[in-house]
């Protein structure tokens, strides 16, 4: 994966509400995705790192198969599911 701190969605504006969360396991804000699109071959991953550092991370071919070598079947079919869990309160 490639980072780059330079210009993206945020000083371009996104759709309000539509903002993916990370967190870290103690419930804290480490990275709000602001926009997921295609650039070329490659999965452009925009966004803000502590609600303050714009950042663009890009997802290349090699690298979304060397991600899948880290999730086992289990996972996998966890993350088929994911969509229709509910959250935790």
């Amino acid at each position: 994966m490639v980072l780059n701190t330079g210009p993206c969605a945020i000083s371009q504006g996104y759709k309000k509400g539509s903002v993916m969360q990370l967190k870290t396991t103690d419930n804290d804000s480490l990275m709000d995705v602001l926009a997921i699109r295609q650039q070329g071959n490659n999965l452009l991953i925009e966004g803000r790192i502590m609600g303050a550092l714009p950042i663009r991370a890009v997802l290349t071919p090699d690298q979304a198969r060397a991600a899948l070598k880290l999730v086992n079947l289990r996972t996998l079919l966890f993350l088929l599911t994911l969509l229709f869990r509910r959250s935790a309160p």
